[in-house]
């Protein structure tokens, strides 16, 4: 029994390489593509409505967190408040805009450690964002934001 499932998961772990490898291949080709839609979109209609968010991609849990050895180089250790847990891993922030009767088109789509702050993030990409409505959970609420305003010249 034990030979069968170690067979399975030596064929597993090839499987997995490949895939890996054939993502790493066409990784490249999101940049410019990602540009080309915020291009067309913002030709659309450049007063729009925006929705921000962003979710956790948990690598590892609790516990094994400290011992985690996937994606050393992006993902590190956060806290997610709303599964009232501690993980290692990544968090994916989001800025789409609004479509009414459908989901949002994702114009910003980014990556960061789990550790980086919504706020910290939202401050590196409101310069992008011109004179949009935004709209965002209180996670990206700031005491400061008024200065952050001034210091970026930006209306309230």
């Amino acid at each position: 029994m034990s030979m069968r499932i170690a067979t399975y998961a030596m064929g597993f772990h090839d499987f997995h390489v490949a895939y890996v490898q054939r993502l790493n291949r066409i990784a490249d080709v999101f940049a410019p593509l990602l540009a080309l839609i915020q291009q067309e979109q913002a030709a659309r209609d450049p007063e729009q409505v925006w929705l921000i968010d962003s979710f956790p991609v948990i690598l590892a849990r609790q516990g094994r967190r400290f011992n985690a050895c996937v994606a050393k180089q992006l993902a590190d250790s956060g806290d997610c408040s709303t599964k009232k847990l501690y993980y290692h891993g990544v968090r994916v922030h989001i800025i789409g805009r609004r479509q009414p009767g459908s989901l949002p088109i994702p114009e910003y789509i980014g990556v960061t450690g789990a550790s980086d702050h919504d706020g910290k993030i939202f401050d590196q990409i409101r310069p992008q964002l011109h004179t949009n409505e935004l709209y965002g959970d209180k996670a990206y609420q700031r005491p400061d934001a008024e200065c952050i305003r001034r210091v970026q010249n930006r209306p309230s």
